[in-house]
């Protein structure tokens, strides 16, 4: 069993990963390679499956009563302490960023669905779904963003 600075080393290293792909995933997004995107989405699909087994892991820790991995790492014996924080405070950061990575992919994906709506709403001479009325509000019918449509 591996100690709770080594399980907080593994997950960094994952997050940074998943930035990293996540990263390169924004130039396949803008380009007209279906397989590439495909490929990539293999890949994020193998990486986010380690990052649950590591998230199982890390849970594993807190089952002992700890409510968090800060509290793990008050739990160890004051000599791991420093490392473990440290560890922890790595895999914090990393993860943060793969978040505001993601983020800009969503971003992105979002931007080119509503552009390609619109596109099409030219080319077929349907009415566009206006997303605000006269008053301000939304408008009846206005396009959902991709979490809503997706649910």
């Amino acid at each position: 069993m591996r100690t709770p600075r080594e399980t907080f080393e593994t997950g960094a290293a994952l997050y940074r990963d998943l930035e990293a792909l996540l990263g390169a995933e924004r130039a396949v997004l803008a380009g007209p390679d279906a397989a590439a995107i495909a490929r990539s989405n293999e890949r994020r699909q193998a990486l986010l499956s380690d990052i649950a087994a590591f998230e199982e892991e890390a849970g594993a820790l807190m089952g002992a009563g700890a409510k968090s991995l800060s509290a793990v790492v008050a739990g160890l014996p004051a000599a791991d302490r420093p490392d473990a924080r440290a560890a922890l405070a790595r895999l914090t950061a990393a993860a943060e960023s793969a978040r505001h990575q993601a983020a800009v992919s969503h971003i992105i994906v979002e931007h080119s669905l509503e552009t390609v709506g619109r596109t099409i709403d030219v080319l077929t001479g349907t009415p566009s779904d206006a997303t605000y009325g006269p008053r301000g509000g939304m408008a009846r019918g206005a396009r959902r963003g991709l979490v809503e449509r997706a649910g």
